[in-house]
Order: structure tokens, then C-alpha cells, then sequence
């Protein structure tokens, strides 16, 4: 693609995924937050695993529970019933079957913000009702001081949280689902970030959930983490009383997600599993975010996300906006995503902010990184 055709596309580009797939082809792709390293840096010995996968049989109900067992227990989890757990293609559309819910049921719902735009975007175009909840309000660490504000039938969370990396502790946690207990809401959680969780901060989820009788939905996903060239499973669970009606929208949509891919996915949770997180796809996280902070050391670009995240969420402080950032920056190649977009309520024409995706290949990443140094004087003059 060339220059002009981008920025062109960059012009009229109105949601963040639009940015995303304009960038794909670009020379330094750190817009998306999709997991795009190389399989041989630490799944070189599942290559020769694959064309098995594809002339074996499968049980469908086995390979669920053999995928669901592996991602589960990496991710430090206990389903009390893994039968209530549905696989879809991608964590976009598990929201979407969220979204079908809170417009059959007519439940209005309290989302995160800043949260990645298309959360927002697919819950309106069912024309549920939409409120925004500022990630601001949670960090005094306190339902009360902002559970008196929540008016609607649910809330909505990320954990952690895109962009920024906020993860809501164990006993906070606790508080919200009491808090959604107490006043009969549904709890939908979106943990698609979980595996860059440090396991000093592991806690169970899913145990508070089914202890406390709340009514929830919770999303998971594998495509942010490990590099399966965008065949994905996002996991979908939910309480009794909520799975029963989500299975009903998901049958009418799938009959069962691909017993290939739950195997071919699977493959390289279990490699994490013996391998461990941190050295799978931790440590490429540590590394690109040392080196893209030392590179921005005397430039006016504040790094504010949770060292966690596997994005950074940076703050210009300059006279220049996002948009015209992410336009000098195409110039040297290298693809960010604008910050307006996260703040889905706010009718925005700029911000002050922008996202770099960090799951990469180190040498890509550190190339992109020479060429984000070279722009600096020019762009911040």
C-alpha cells in the first residue's frame, strides 16, 4: 500500500479497527494488538505437530474440554462446569453475543472508558442503552464512590483493562460483584488480556464469581497472545441462568467452533504450560517495552499504561494532537493507533494520547523503534 493510499484511508478512518487494517501492510505494524511474532522463536517444536491436526478425527465435546482444561488451568482459573462455556471464532464476536443479550433482554449497561472503540460500537448497534463508566471512578479502589452513579441493568469491564492496564485487585473485585449481587446487575467481564498477568497477581475469578450466586458473562480470548496467524478461540462463559439464553443466540449463529482450531490453539497453550508465560511471550513484552521507553526518554511522549499491558499507552505532551502524530509517523513507516477513538462517549476530534502495540518481534520491534527515533526531532520541533 502505498503512502498516499494510507493517509488518505487515515483521513476517513472512523473507528480504531479501521486504523488496524489499513496498518497490516504497513513496514512497522504497532497498531493492532493481535499477537504477530514469529511461531520459531518459542513454538518452533509444534510445527511438526500440525499436519496431524489436520488429518486427525475429533469428538467435539473432547476437544472443547481438552482446550478448555489446558486454557483454564494456564490462566490459574476453576470452572465449577466447563459445560457452560461456549467457543467462538474471536472475542469480537463473543461481545457480539453480549450485545444480542442485552438487547433481548432490554438491560442497559455502565462501560469501561477508555476501552478499545468496537465494544462500544457493536453494543450500540444493537441500540442498547449505553452509559459511560470513567476507569478514573475505580481507582480509589471503592465501590461507594461511584456505585451510587450506576443507574444501569449491567456494568461492563475489562481486566486487564485496553489501553491502559488497570487491573481491578481481588478484594476490589469482590466489592463489584457484591455490589452487583446486592443490586441484581449482570457482570460482564472481558479477560482477553489475562496471560499478561504476572503470576505474583494471579488470582481466581471465576471462583468469586460462582461463589457469590452473580449473574455474569465473561470473555476470554487467545488471540492477543499467542501468534496462531488469526485463528483464534474466545471462550464464553456464563451463570446458569445467563448461559441457558446465550447458548440459544449461539446456536442460531454456530452449530460449534472448529474442533481444528481448538486443537491447533490448544497446542500452543499447552506449550505455555510447560514452558511457562514468562518465557512464551512475557519476556517479548518486558523487552519491546524497555526499549520503547528508552527511546522515548527525552521525547515529550508520556507512558502511562500498567507495565502489565501488553500495549503502551502514551501521553504527548506537545502541541501537536494523536492525528497528526500518527501521520508524521506513517511517514518513517511506523503505525500507531490514535487515542480519541477510546473514549467511545466523547464526540472528540483529537486527543492528547496514542497506543503502541508491543507483541512483536523483538528485532522487528527494535528496527521500528531506530525508525521512531529518527522521526523525533523532526516531529516534536
Amino acid at each position: 500500500m502505498s503512502g498516499v493510499q494510507f493517509v488518505s484511508h487515515l483521513m476517513f478512518a472512523t473507528t480504531l479497527t479501521d486504523h488496524e487494517r489499513n496498518a497490516l501492510s504497513g513496514r512497522f505494524n504497532l497498531a493492532d494488538g493481535h499477537a504477530r511474532y514469529s511461531i520459531t522463536r518459542n513454538y518452533s517444536a509444534l510445527i511438526e505437530k500440525f499436519p496431524l491436526l489436520l488429518t486427525r478425527s475429533y469428538d467435539q465435546d473432547e476437544a472443547e474440554y481438552d482446550f478448555g482444561k489446558a486454557f483454564f488451568g494456564l490462566g490459574g482459573q476453576t470452572l465449577i462446569d466447563q459445560a457452560r462455556t461456549l467457543y467462538c471464532p474471536s472475542a469480537s464476536i463473543s461481545i457480539e453475543l453480549a450485545a444480542n443479550y442485552l438487547r433481548m433482554n432490554h438491560l442497559s449497561v455502565s462501560l469501561i472508558e477508555p476501552i478499545f472503540d468496537n465494544l462500544a460500537d457493536c453494543i450500540k448497534r444493537h441500540n442498547v442503552a449505553l452509559k459511560p463508566l470513567k476507569e478514573e471512578r475505580l481507582y480509589e479502589h471503592d465501590t461507594s464512590s461511584w456505585q451510587k452513579d450506576i443507574d444501569t441493568d449491567a456494568i461492563f469491564l475489562v481486566m486487564p483493562n485496553n489501553p491502559t492496564g488497570y487491573l481491578l485487585s481481588s478484594a476490589f473485585f469482590s466489592q463489584i460483584v457484591e455490589f452487583c449481587v446486592k443490586e441484581k446487575k449482570l457482570l460482564i467481564l472481558d479477560f482477553s488480556f489475562r496471560f499478561f498477568i504476572p503470576e505474583l497477581h494471579i488470582w481466581d475469578q471465576y471462583k468469586i464469581l460462582e461463589e457469590s450466586g452473580v449473574r455474569y458473562i465473561a470473555i476470554e480470548d487467545t488471540g492477543k497472545t499467542w501468534p496462531t496467524f488469526e485463528i483464534k478461540v474466545s471462550p464464553l462463559v456464563a451463570d446458569k441462568q445467563t448461559f441457558a439464553a446465550l447458548q440459544r443466540i449461539y446456536l442460531d449463529i454456530f452449530i460449534c467452533h472448529s474442533p481444528f482450531a481448538l486443537a491447533f490453539v490448544g497446542e500452543f497453550v499447552k506449550a505455555s504450560q510447560r514452558e511457562g508465560p514468562l518465557k512464551c511471550f512475557q519476556n517479548i513484552i518486558a523487552e519491546n517495552r524497555k526499549l520503547l521507553r528508552t527511546t522515548l526518554a527525552n521525547a515529550p511522549l508520556k507512558p502511562l499504561s500498567n507495565p502489565i499491558a501488553s500495549v503502551e499507552w502514551l501521553r504527548i505532551e506537545n502541541h501537536i494532537n494523536d492525528i497528526e502524530l500518527v501521520k508524521s509517523l506513517h511517514d518513517y513507516g511506523v503505525h500507531i493507533l490514535t487515542g480519541k477513538q477510546f473514549f467511545w462517549s466523547e464526540a472528540q476530534a483529537s486527543s492528547k494520547f496514542v497506543r503502541v502495540a508491543l507483541m512483536r518481534d523483538t528485532d522487528l520491534f527494535a528496527q521500528g523503534m531506530n525508525a521512531l527515533r529518527e522521526s523525533i526531532p523532526a516531529i516534536f520541533h
